[in-house]
């Protein structure tokens, strides 16, 4: 086995053992830039942008504030933006917007005034629309987001890979406005997100049925084959190519890789801010080829195992048919000392031997 054909296999057996879609893109991204030797910034780089789908206790309920913001927001439009508000005295803390020409001459950005007061009644009239409960409430729950989002911002630590509403966290605060239109563009993003994330679920599911199939014999690359997503793999590998080859500035052909680290961090939209789904299709392009290229050798494939302890699979140092590899070394001998001892405990081993101790002298 090769050291390429190693870190092949190696990616898609992180992709089947990860606990969930995190850690298997987390591992993904780590693998990438094993076999694509890319900076060694690239990994944090890509944890950072691409967004996790598991939400904490804040993050849910921002997600659930969201849409009771639309009615101040639509009064409001381009405007005002409404920075504080203490409903008891009726004072709103407000700023005035105004388009400015932005620095590159190539649109438009919106700039605000100074922070200033105003009553309740001169709001009302301002805007020719009176206060009801419910446009009263959603200033309210406005102003808390904003001091919430802020307090986050403030207190805000590293977590990779960084969800979409951590990243609103630094978004939002320096925004001078939220607009309908946001909150549309963030419901779209939660949901691409949480699609994502349900497909690299379901490929996870889908190579650890492969691994299964191979494990018991079962698998055989072919040009053809019964299993749908084999194929997948299969097409994937007969279409890809790992490198390319290019002329350098001395005029001599180079093979380089056929992915670069922008591929994976080019994630960003104008609109939509994470375009994560075309990253998804490098994750399951690199899988397909991943699988392949490590399954077509029946010398790689005898090296596969899965752990009798913690049933993760892992790929055997070397091959001995005498006394095969049965435990994962992910934890040194932890997991083989850990399933013989709960042997010795089932047999009753265990109990005869700190009793036979306990005889000798050695236990109290």
């Amino acid at each position: 086995m090769t050291k390429q054909e190693r870190l092949l296999g190696q990616t898609i057996i992180d992709c089947a053992n990860a606990e969930n879609t995190d850690e298997a893109i987390c591992r993904f991204f780590e693998n990438v830039q094993r076999i694509f030797d890319f900076s060694p910034i690239f990994t944090e780089e890509a944890k950072e942008k691409f967004p996790s789908a598991t939400f904490d206790e804040a993050e849910n309920e921002i997600l659930s504030v969201l849409p009771t913001l639309k009615p101040v927001l639509d009064l409001l439009g381009l405007r005002k933006e409404i920075c504080d508000y203490n409903p008891r005295s009726g004072i709103l803390t407000v700023r005035d917007l105004r388009l400015k020409k932005s620095t590159d001459g190539m649109g438009y950005v919106v700039e605000g005034s100074k922070s200033y007061d105003m009553s309740t009644r001169d709001f009302e009239n301002e805007f020719d629309a009176k206060l009801t409960p419910e446009i009263n409430e959603s200033i309210t729950k406005l102003v808390e987001l904003k001091h919430k989002l802020r307090k986050a911002k403030h207190n805000a630590k590293g977590s990779m890979p960084s969800s979409l509403l951590n990243r609103l966290v630094y978004d939002f605060p320096l925004r001078t406005h939220f607009k309908s239109e946001d909150i549309a563009a963030m419901a779209r993003n939660y949901e691409t997100v949480i699609s994502v994330h349900r497909n690299i679920s379901g490929l996870q599911q889908e190579i650890k049925e492969l691994i299964e199939k191979t494990l018991r014999g079962d698998l055989r690359i072919e040009d053809e084959t019964s299993d749908e997503r084999l194929n997948i793999f299969l097409s994937i590998y007969n279409s890809e190519k790992m490198t390319r080859m290019v002329f350098d500035e001395k005029g001599s052909l180079i093979e380089v890789p056929n992915f670069n680290e922008q591929d994976f961090l080019d994630m960003e939209d104008a609109i939509d801010w994470y375009n994560i789904s075309a990253t998804y299709g490098h994750f399951e392009r690199l899988l397909g080829y991943c699988f392949i290229g490590f399954m077509k050798s029946e010398e790689n494939k005898a090296h596969l195992g899965k752990c009798l302890n913690c049933q993760k699979y892992y790929i055997a140092t070397k091959l001995n048919t005498k006394n095969p590899q049965k435990f994962c070394r992910y934890s040194g001998d932890g997991c083989k000392n850990d399933w013989h001892n709960r042997e010795k405990v089932k047999s009753g081993k265990a109990a005869k031997y700190i009793r036979n101790g306990r005889a000798e002298g050695k236990y109290q």
